[in-house]
């Protein structure tokens, strides 16, 4: 179930996601739940962004083998 977030005021894409999921390339998990907002660079205060549920399905939990060293 997707949940909502507030920004604040001066606040990017990157930032949002960084906050919500821990890494700022999943910035475009947010862009298709808003449509309305997508041309907003900087945020002014008290948007209200959804947020979707981010699943690890994606995620790879094995490392290649030169990260194993």
């Amino acid at each position: 179930m997707p949940s909502e977030k507030t920004t604040m005021q001066g606040q990017a894409w990157d930032q949002l996601a960084k906050d919500l999921y821990g890494a700022e390339v999943q910035f475009g998990v947010l862009l298709p739940e808003n449509t309305d907002e997508m041309d907003v660079l900087l945020f002014g205060g008290d948007v209200r962004v959804t947020a979707p549920d981010v699943s690890s399905a994606g995620t790879v939990s094995s490392l290649p083998p030169w990260e194993k060293m």
